[in-house]
């Protein structure tokens, strides 16, 4: 068995297959380069989230942060973008990281945000 550096394990429920479209839309709407860089994560979570390089930042803000209260105040920014996020080839793995991190309480909001959108399209996805 040999250990990758390249990220979290997917977990089966948030691993989703994306298609060409969907990565491209994922990435025009991130922003590339220096630019992100410079951004601070908090105020910046959902941008940053849906870049490769960003979304590393975001996940290790997640663990660095010192509470559930910090981190919480992080992810408030994922809330109504949660099906949006499963379906991103980078903020999906920022979804991971809350379950990860954070106490269930915490993480109920992605939960009923993917319920919402009901089992099939769950499925679909």
């Amino acid at each position: 068995s040999s250990s990758s550096s390249e990220g979290p394990l997917m977990t089966p429920m948030l691993s989703v297959t994306s298609t060409a479209s969907e990565r491209s839309t994922a990435s025009e709407t991130s922003l590339k380069g220096d630019s992100l860089r410079d951004l601070p994560v908090e105020g910046n979570m959902w941008r940053l989230s849906r870049d490769a390089e960003g979304c590393r930042r975001v996940q290790a803000a997640l663990d660095d942060a010192p509470t559930d209260d910090a981190r919480m105040l992080l992810v408030q920014e994922l809330r109504g973008r949660v099906w949006t996020a499963m379906r991103c080839p980078h903020a999906n793995h920022v979804l991971q990281k809350c379950f990860m991190t954070m106490r269930p309480s915490a993480v109920q909001f992605i939960i009923d945000e993917l319920v919402a959108k009901g089992t099939k399209s769950i499925v679909k996805a």
